[in-house]
């Protein structure tokens, strides 16, 4: 592992990003269709929690909320106790509770929500589709070559880059703007998006849906939809291009980032900030890093398994090589790590 990266898993010792990933964990297994037996027969949630083993699917959910409760209070009372000190750094949280002096229970009901939600709802969807990018990149590394081709236009020779990729240069990078939409096709973050319930009775393709049902919207089918997407399963990139390698306006139902982000009332939020993430995620690892395949014990290379994994949708683990691109990235790279 480049040593630039090895300050990221020492960081997710860090007991505030803890709190966050095990709080999603258990949002991730609730949301699952069926994992437990009252999501089908609510009248179990009428059983004595002493008739369950251990407890069963009550004393679950108690400790999901625990850990649902902990993952607002702790930053919360974090931040308090740093600006209390005079160390805190600027936050979303400190600039609110600057701005309210005196905030009431109510108040910091709020910001301890907005605060978690910021948070958790990228914490384990980001990390998805980065690790799906850099996955496509292991198996498709002409696709990569031609976006760092892309990128070396726009800011120049790398012997003489002073700076990563900024939202700045987003317009001119139609090529990395396309991978973004690959990425969230290829590998949708969560593939059965969130669970809906039928206000009213209807019938969809003759089926008839009574009020009340709760439905799952197949997210990873429509973006797996040959008929929209020829050869779904291999990541491609081009297919939001036009003629002119430029971006072309594409049709909702061919837009993964509508698609991927839900629908109605329960679309993702975050959903702009998600896709500024993973743009200038994806833009600056292309910048710095040349991915490419591991290579096993007899020096033959390793291809990766394609195996998406969960509710929130992972690869399997695979093994890949992530190195600079040269000596002027790497200087690059500890500059903005605050190293040099």
């Amino acid at each position: 592992m480049p040593r630039a990266l090895g300050a990221i898993k020492d960081q997710a010792q860090d007991p505030l990003v803890r709190v966050v990933e095990i709080a999603m964990q258990g949002f991730a297994k609730a949301s699952e269709p069926g994992a437990f037996l009252v999501d089908n027969f609510p009248v179990l949630r009428c059983t004595p929690e002493w008739l369950l083993p251990g407890g069963g699917f009550k004393a679950i959910a108690r400790r999901m909320r625990r850990e649902l409760d902990e993952m607002y209070d702790l930053p919360y009372a974090f931040v308090k106790k740093e600006m209390e000190a005079g160390r805190a750094r600027p936050s979303f949280i400190s600039s609110y509770l600057e701005e309210k002096r005196i905030p009431t229970p109510a108040d910091e009901e709020l910001i301890k929500a907005a605060a978690a939600s910021l948070y958790s709802g990228g914490a384990d969807t980001t990390p998805s589709s980065m690790t799906a990018f850099i996955l496509a990149m292991t198996l498709w590394p002409q696709i990569q070559t031609r976006a760092q081709a892309e990128l070396d236009v726009v800011l120049g020779p790398s012997s003489s880059w002073t700076r990563l990729p900024t939202f700045a240069d987003r317009a001119r990078l139609p090529y990395i703007n396309a991978i973004v939409l690959e990425v969230l096709r290829w590998n949708p973050a969560v593939p059965l998006g969130l669970a809906h319930r039928v206000t009213q009775d209807d019938v969809y393709h003759g089926c008839f849906i009574p009020k009340g049902t709760v439905v799952w919207a197949n997210i990873w089918s429509m973006l797996q939809d040959p008929g929209v997407f020829p050869d779904p399963e291999v990541f491609r990139p081009e297919r939001y291009l036009d003629a002119d390698g430029n971006l072309r306006e594409l049709e909702r139902y061919e837009d993964p980032s509508i698609i991927g982000f839900g629908f109605g009332r329960r679309i993702c939020p975050g959903m702009f900030f998600a896709m500024n993430s993973i743009f200038i995620g994806i833009a600056t690892m292309l910048c710095v890093f040349n991915i490419t395949k591991a290579k096993d014990e007899n020096g033959e290379e390793i291809v990766p398994e394609v195996d998406f994994q969960g509710f929130i949708s992972h690869p399997a683990p695979f093994k890949c090589e992530i190195a600079p691109r040269s000596e002027e990235t790497a200087t690059l790279i500890r500059r903005a790590a605050g190293q040099v």
